[in-house]
């Protein structure tokens, strides 16, 4: 008889338990955090720094902004081929090597130029690479234009890495061709 009675009474003292930290809960749904917090993972390729390195003295740059795959820029041109350079960082944080595979921009009235980079060309793992992109007016007019360049990192295939054909006197310019040729040569 005891031993039940243990029993109900540790039954009784657990849904105590359960109902008092679920009252609790309820009681303390609002969180309150002042401040703010910026975490970035570690183990990722990204654009770390957009910076403004030559603007003309009479351009207007509304704002420049960028994130982990993007940058945005509003600049209003001062006459129909008017340019803006910024320069860009992208960090490559992770253990393998990363490639820029594609620049996407998202507006028609503008066009831009890499200098230092070319699209495909390799980020060593825990590489840092700095380049420049210049902005240019694609039209007459002179209205503000508003810039989202959207990065597209990829891990590189065969395909996308060039191939230095120089010392082996191949034909390959890109590393498949050239694996394809040396197994040729082992058959």
């Amino acid at each position: 008889m005891l031993e039940k009675y243990n029993k109900y009474i540790l039954v009784l003292i657990g849904a105590v338990v359960i109902f008092m930290s679920i009252g609790y809960s309820v009681l303390e749904s609002s969180l309150r955090i002042s401040g703010e917090v910026n975490y970035r993972a570690d183990a990722e390729v990204r654009v770390t720094d957009f910076v403004a390195k030559d603007v003309p003295s009479n351009m207007t740059i509304q704002y420049s902004e960028f994130s982990k795959h993007e940058v945005k820029l509003g600049f209003t041109p001062t006459n129909a081929d008017a340019s803006v350079t910024f320069e860009v960082t992208v960090k490559n944080n992770s253990p393998y090597t990363f490639v820029i595979s594609n620049i996407e921009n998202s507006n028609i009235n503008t066009s831009y130029e890499l200098e230092n980079y070319q699209i495909g060309s390799p980020i060593g793992k825990k590489e840092s690479i700095t380049f420049n992109i210049t902005f240019k007016n694609n039209t007459s007019t002179l209205d503000a234009q508003a810039v989202l360049l959207k990065f597209t990192f990829e891990r590189p295939s065969a395909e996308m890495l060039k191939y230095d054909n120089t010392e082996s006197k191949s034909k390959c310019s890109d590393v498949q061709c050239a694996l394809d040729e040396l197994y040729e040569k082992l058959r």
